[in-house]
């Protein structure tokens, strides 16, 4: 498998994290430490989280009963030796509500896997 297979491989048990709230694949796609920052916020301090709190507000959604899914509409990676930038433009379904935006996602290749270290998404509409 090709690392960009790998990177898409990624992306894919991203998607599936959020719409199932998986902890094991929240672990796959992502490095233990990683950040998921909100770029709408006039304050990138209270915009940033870790991926444990992203993680928890995901499956706290999912215990309710909300549907969750994020839906890629078109997925682009920039990719240089062991680093990535993949670009993910979405609509993201939370209850009966649908957001549109895009996830940068900032990879790292941990041995022959790909894992997610920094999440910045922007909703646009």
């Amino acid at each position: 498998m090709s690392d960009t297979e790998k990177i898409f491989k990624t992306v894919e048990t991203y998607l599936r994290a959020i719409r199932t709230g998986s902890e094991n694949d929240f672990r796959k796609a992502f490095y233990w430490n990683a950040v998921v920052i909100n770029a709408d916020g006039n304050n990138p301090v209270e915009s940033t989280e870790s991926i444990d709190e992203f993680m928890k507000k995901v499956q706290k959604r999912k215990a309710e009963g909300t549907t969750v899914e994020e839906i890629a509409h078109g997925v682009s990676v920039n990719q240089l030796a062991g680093a990535a930038n993949v670009r993910v433009d979405f609509e993201l379904v939370i209850g009966d509500k649908s957001l549109w935006g895009t996830d940068f996602f900032n990879m790292v290749k941990s041995g022959e896997e790909w894992k997610i270290s920094q999440k910045i998404y922007a909703v646009t509409h």
